[in-house]
């Protein structure tokens, strides 16, 4: 009851106070959008607000499936010459269109009214690309570790997050046991869903190399990065108390961690309220930080907003009057609070109502806390496939036996190829 007290009180101040947003003339927008679930609830929730809140614009949002599929419409629409005029795209597809000269350079609009400074450096860094600026953070995330504290408190361990992965490997272990060899109703240390997070957070925190800006790819050859992902496999070998899930229906760590199945998940500061609604009261669970290697350090993830470059003066105008209204203050403290994405702004979680959903919840509060050590994702999930091939060759170390080695190998291979073959290099 409370949580829905402070988002009405957000919602009177979103579609009374917002004024200055208003054009001379009603111009139509076209927004394409990847979100699903409650996300995609609150963005068209928001877009109807905008709308309510003044008469010279106004905006229809249409849904083009998730991220990869938004993203595949995209490149058909720039080909075929008919663009919507605004997206929400994955943060690592803004990339690409940028460099193909298809997105506007949203600081020809900022001005002073806008305060760039205020959006949390860790979720505006992604939207550079060659020292312009082509997108502004909208719901973004980063990984969490989610924990059963009752399962924990069973094994007779904290009940909080593990600190480091040494301590997280000797829970796992202790947590799996507590089916006491049940096959008919497994307790997992640790289930995961295969991801490209994971191959990120695993290397960088343990002070490895991923890839740079032009596209060279170190985790093939890197010492500490061939070693994080050893050590990544080692917590889904016999007995070691993991379980590496590839998603299916029914088959999902999320679901396992919910259901009392698994005790720890890694996953999105953006599933939290779907993950506090599915859990209920079946037991109780904290959200903690990644866990620490050598230091600690995770990847943004999300999406953001991208006004296309081949449309009018005038719908461009409108549109950036449109991204500073879902980009605000109040807006990214009401999505916050509806979703558990991250508010994108220091004002947003500063206002009192952020704050008193922190003192409620402080599991709320520990994705803002994380993001001193949150970086953008690496440069390979800039290129065609580029996500896909890191899931590939996990599969095939986790669940095939492929030596790290010959299979990181063969990954930083693929990456090469379709780089050359999508013009990033020579």
């Amino acid at each position: 009851m409370m949580k829905k007290g402070l988002l009405g009180i957000l919602v009177v101040i979103l579609v009374l106070g917002v004024g200055q947003y208003g054009l001379a003339a009603q111009i139509e927008l076209e927004l394409w959008y990847g979100l699903g679930g409650t996300p995609g609830e609150a963005l068209r929730e928001l877009v109807d607000m905008f709308n309510a809140s003044q008469s010279e614009i106004k905006v229809t949002a249409h849904y083009q499936g998730n991220y990869f599929d938004t993203q595949q419409k995209l490149i058909a629409a720039v080909s075929a010459g008919v663009v919507p005029d605004v997206v929400n795209l994955e943060v690592t597809a803004v990339v690409p269109f940028a460099v193909a000269g298809q997105l506007v350079n949203l600081e020809e609009y900022i001005d002073e009214d806008y305060d760039l400074d205020d959006i949390f450096p860790g979720l505006l860094a992604d939207g550079y690309v060659s020292g312009g600026l082509y997108a502004l953070p909208f719901a973004r995330s980063t990984p969490v570790l989610y924990y059963n504290k009752d399962l924990l408190a069973q094994a007779g361990l904290p009940q909080r997050a593990p600190e480091t992965w040494d301590e997280f490997t000797e829970w796992i272990k202790i947590l799996d046991d507590l089916d006491q060899g049940d096959s008919s109703n497994p307790i997992y240390g640790f289930s995961h869903n295969n991801d490209t997070w994971s191959f990120e957070y695993m290397i960088l925190s343990h002070g490895g190399l991923i890839s740079d800006e032009n596209y060279n790819w170190h985790f093939a050859t890197d010492e500490n990065s061939i070693g994080a992902i050893e050590r990544f496999r080692e917590f889904f070998a016999p007995g070691s108390g993991g379980r590496f899930v590839l998603r299916s229906g029914e088959v999902d760590a999320g679901i396992d961690f919910t259901t009392g199945r698994a005790a720890m998940v890694i996953q999105s500061t953006g599933v939290l309220t779907n993950l506090a609604n599915a859990v209920e009261d079946r037991f109780e669970y904290g959200v903690g930080f990644v866990p620490m290697g050598t230091q600690r350090a995770v990847a943004t993830g999300g999406n953001s907003f991208v006004i296309m470059k081949n449309i009018s003066s005038e719908k461009k105008e409108a549109a950036w009057k449109f991204l500073k209204f879902m980009t605000s203050t109040e807006q990214a403290a009401w999505l916050s609070l509806k979703t558990g994405y991250m508010p994108l702004r220091q004002s947003s979680a500063a206002l009192p109502v952020m704050q008193e959903r922190f003192a409620q919840d402080p599991n709320f509060e520990t994705a803002v806390k994380q993001l001193p050590y949150a970086v953008p994702q690496a440069t390979y999930m800039h290129i065609p496939r580029g996500s896909a091939i890191i899931q590939e060759a996990l599969i095939r170390i986790m669940l095939e036996g492929q030596p790290v080695r010959e299979a990181l190998r063969q990954a930083a291979e693929e990456l090469t190829r379709e780089a050359r073959r999508g013009g990033f290099t020579r």
